[in-house]
């Protein structure tokens, strides 16, 4: 491939025609060597779409590289790196291991170790099935092998008013989140949805709970755009809500309306004693959620929900006086 003894010294290249001087290029020529060392992940379903990261050395080697996996192409997700190449696998008809090769030019470098495809995840089971659209609600997703998959996703897919596609703006979750206070208190930043083509895509990444359990938060929506369907996106295998739920359809209602005791007070401070019950009034309190997924925060403490129906809920204040976070 290249002469050993100017492996990794740069050199400027010149060409000499006939009697003319030699011309000499600006730019300094280096013979590389590229070697695969490793990749991760080491599996991935049948289905493809697995982001398949692939580390070496002097990777970044001329201006064509390829990447396989077997003799199926993996598509180049992001720039060559002089030590890592990411793309993403193809789809196959079968589970099987695979040699991952890289192809630069005419010239190929092998990986000792496999790529091994598996049978694609089961879905048998997706509840609740309704949100509000502020999203956030956690969708537990029932099934076989989900743990084979790199990144589940939840994706609700709309047709977007105008104005609701360029100004919405939603909370990013993180799923390995503790729960807790500080957890409820620190919210993330907000990240928009994406346009694509004349559809909008809203998304939040899924946890694998267990081989049999994801996690799913619901993605929040601009209330103006019209569903047209929620999915789960499992690398390369696209599954629609209703598939997974046994026929129901995923729906999204408005978010609660609540009108907080002492709005009346004008600019006095509401006054609780420790241990009262406090009735907070609204409307549609349970279109999306249940009396166990409601929090209430007075200062840093958290209280205790006891009802909760469509226009009031009532909930017990901390037995102290909470302190402001």
């Amino acid at each position: 491939m290249y002469p050993q003894e100017n492996r990794g010294y740069p050199a400027p290249v010149e060409v000499t025609v006939g009697d003319r001087p030699p011309g000499v290029s600006a730019q300094n020529f280096t013979y590389q060597d590229p070697t695969l060392l490793d990749l991760h992940p080491h599996f991935g379903p049948v289905a493809g779409g697995t982001r398949l990261t692939i580390v070496g050395e002097d990777l970044l080697t001329g201006a064509e590289i390829a990447a396989y996996v077997g003799d199926l192409p993996c598509f180049l997700e992001e720039p060559v790196e002089p030590q890592a190449i990411v793309c993403r696998t193809s789809a196959t008809t079968r589970p099987r291991e695979a040699r991952v090769k890289v192809q630069y030019g005419r010239v190929q470098r092998r990986l000792q170790k496999t790529f091994r495809y598996v049978k694609n995840p089961q879905l048998t089971g997706a509840f609740p099935a309704t949100s509000f659209h502020g999203g956030g609600r956690t969708i537990y997703v029932e099934g076989t092998d989900l743990d084979v998959v790199q990144q589940p996703l939840i994706k609700a897919v709309l047709e977007p008013e105008e104005e609701a596609a360029s100004g919405l703006s939603r909370k990013k979750r993180a799923c390995d989140l503790p729960p807790g206070l500080q957890a409820l208190l620190n919210q993330a930043p907000p990240r928009p949805c994406v346009e694509v083509g004349n559809l909008l895509e809203c998304w939040e990444p899924c946890c694998a709970n267990s081989s049999t359990l994801l996690l799913c938060p619901s993605p929040a929506v601009p209330p103006g755009a019209r569903l047209r369907h929620v999915r789960f996106e499992l690398d390369g295998l696209h599954v629609p809500f209703s598939n997974a739920s046994g026929g129901e359809d995923f729906t999204y209602q408005p978010n609660p309306q609540l009108r907080w005791p002492g709005r009346d007070s004008g600019n006095r401070p509401f006054s609780l004693k420790p241990g009262n019950v406090l009735d907070i009034e609204g409307d549609g309190l349970t279109l999306g959620i249940s009396k166990e997924e409601v929090t209430v925060i007075i200062g840093n403490s958290i209280c205790t929900v006891k009802t909760l129906t469509l226009t009031p809920f009532c909930t017990a204040s901390p037995p102290w006086s909470p302190r402001s976070p």
